[in-house]
């Protein structure tokens, strides 16, 4: 290789180099933007990690919390996925409003079943969507409002769609 770098005029010698010299910078630049990658993503996984660690070393004391939370719940006042679809058309009809509610989306825990489901208002003032949303509100903890999602009509700019994402807690049996 050195007898063949030699053997080039002074000009071949200076672009031979300087290919070289830019074939190793773009291979830093990319090493680089490889290295700030995966330090990033290490810090982002030590972030979890510590954030996951705070919970196992609360695990005692959240537990007996969200125990102590859960007994104040009344029973009779958590909501199945039925009885959370016929809550939310009780309120809608007290307000006037079309509702349409997808079938709910149940996730089980330990003590609790979580039901989700998406509620589509179409042609509605504002009044009555503010009223809806705060009759949905006085019914926490056993309900939630997670998302609203408000847009105007194109052709009557007082008239509005909405779209809710609602959560309930239904009380699971104890086991025996």
């Amino acid at each position: 290789m050195k007898y063949l770098f030699l053997n080039r005029t002074y000009r071949e010698k200076v672009l031979v180099l300087a290919m070289i010299f830019v074939g190793l910078l773009i291979w830093v630049t990319l090493a680089s933007d490889r290295l700030r990658d995966f330090n990033q993503r290490r810090a982002s996984i030590v972030r979890q990690v510590e954030a996951q660690q705070v919970w196992l070393d609360n695990e005692a004391s959240i537990r007996d919390r969200v125990e102590a939370s859960i007994s104040n719940l009344d029973p009779a006042q958590t909501l199945s996925g039925t009885r959370l679809n016929a809550e939310i058309n009780r309120i809608a009809a007290d307000q006037n409003l079309r509702v349409t509610v997808d079938r709910p989306q149940q996730e089980a825990g330990e003590a609790l079943t979580y039901n989700t489901v998406v509620v589509q208002v179409s042609g509605a003032e504002m009044e009555p969507l503010i009223r809806f949303t705060q009759a949905l509100q006085a019914r926490a903890p056993y309900l939630g409002v997670e998302e609203i999602i408000i847009s105007p009509d194109n052709r009557n700019p007082t008239i509005h769609g909405a779209r809710y994402r609602i959560s309930a807690v239904e009380r699971r049996p104890a086991a025996n």
